[in-house]
């Protein structure tokens, strides 16, 4: 990205260079290369922000599969826990488990609604985090 934003710098000052020692269309040259500038500085801002958006993504879905893995566990536990039934251990059991299953899962919803906010949420990339969020 930086290589190719020096380059475009390069060639702007190599044309105007050329454009002091010739008598060329200047004013041509020097307008079709602030457009190939103003292009080029388009690129890298998209190009930023299509980074960012991947970085974001990536950590949601690892967020997500951190959840997901504790949401596994709790099902496990809640599966082989034998406290009897309207028992207040059973019932704090309860209060704590759906605690852990908040705490774990939160962040990546969190996370995954910015990133649809940010991409926009008709953008089809966003699929895969449409579908983990809901």
């Amino acid at each position: 990205m930086q290589q190719v934003q020096e380059n475009v710098l390069r060639l702007v000052r190599k044309a105007d260079q050329l454009l002091r020692r010739t008598n060329l269309d200047a004013e041509g040259v020097r307008q079709r290369l602030q457009t190939v500038d103003r292009e080029c500085e388009n690129f890298m801002v998209h190009l930023d922000t299509k980074r960012k958006n991947i970085s974001m993504a990536l950590s949601f879905f690892d967020l997500v599969e951190k959840a997901l893995t504790t949401l596994d566990q709790i099902e496990v536990q809640l599966n082989t826990m034998d406290l009897p039934r309207n028992s207040s251990e059973l019932a704090d059991r309860h209060a704590q488990l759906s605690n852990v299953i908040v705490e774990s899962s939160t962040p990546a919803l969190r996370e995954g609604r910015i990133l649809l906010e940010r991409v926009s949420r008709d953008d089809p990339g966003a699929d895969g985090v449409r579908r983990k969020v809901s």
